[in-house]
């Protein structure tokens, strides 16, 4: 099991789905990916990376044997094609970076005085830029509100109207919903992502788990519009759809004291 799902699936389905590496140019990104830093524009990340690429060439044409690091480098990164890329392609540039500093941090011991100056200087203009998440002031209780709030009223009213035996399917990309409101997942995997309809077992799951006699009492996310159409209703919020849907026959079960409390939540028969 572990090897069919974390190997085999992984290198034969997802891998291919996902990969950025649509043609020869983006293998030749891959291989000379440092160097893009120098030509990235506006990013203060890929200053950094230059900062400490320079560190790293500077030392190895004095010492070649240094350049058999570089491999390693390369192979480091799988996933990220520019080095201003932050959020979600930076969270998969972090290993690349980390090997890049070890690098970097292992190469300035050989740098002689002057220009250990020169590269600590450098860094304190960095350190000190304006742009450094330290300078910059965020209003917490926004960003909490954005990031979160919409979700956990989905999980609010999932778990004031839920019973102990409703079965939840999540189609969008929020599994914490079955942990936050404590329902049963409906289906083996906690979301579905595209490539997955393309593994025989885990398609045959899905297709008995919606299209059978018995389909979940719940369902959060928006794709299989006509089985939504068909055989639940849409919870609604603020007079809008909403991405949370309850079977028909469990949406009539749902109490006036169930509503009164998820009507705190702005949502609305």
């Amino acid at each position: 099991d572990w090897f069919r799902e974390s190997i085999y699936n992984n290198w034969v389905y997802a891998i291919p789905a996902l990969s950025p590496y649509k043609g020869p140019l983006d293998w030749l990104k891959m291989i000379g990916f440092p160097f893009l830093a120098f030509f990235t524009k506006n990013s203060l990340q890929a200053q950094f990376i230059s900062l400490f690429f320079i560190g790293y060439l500077w030392t190895a044409f004095k010492n070649r044997k240094l350049l058999l690091l570089y491999p390693l480098l390369v192979l480091a990164n799988n996933r990220v094609l520019s080095p201003g890329a932050v959020y979600y392609q930076g969270f998969h540039l972090l290993l690349w970076l980390g090997l890049m500093i070890l690098v970097f941090s292992f190469c300035f011991k050989k740098l002689n005085k002057p220009i250990k100056i020169v590269f600590l200087i450098w860094t304190a203009i960095l350190f000190l830029n304006k742009n450094m998440p330290y300078f910059q002031k965020t209003d917490e209780a926004n960003e909490y509100y954005i990031n979160y709030s919409t979700i956990e009223d989905m999980n609010f009213a999932i778990k004031n109207f839920s019973n102990p035996d409703d079965r939840l399917a999540v189609l969008d990309n929020q599994p914490l919903i079955y942990w936050q409101t404590k329902t049963k997942p409906a289906t083996r995997q906690l979301v579905y992502y595209g490539w997955e309809s393309q593994v025989k077992d885990l398609r045959e799951n899905y297709q008995k788990v919606f299209f059978g006699e018995d389909p979940p009492e719940i369902i959060y996310g928006g794709k299989e519009a006509s089985l939504m159409a068909k055989k639940y209703i849409n919870l609604q919020r603020d007079n809008k759809a909403t991405l949370l849907f309850v079977r028909k026959d469990r949406y009539e079960e749902i109490t006036p004291e169930q509503w009164a409390a998820l009507e705190t939540r702005r949502f609305n028969r």
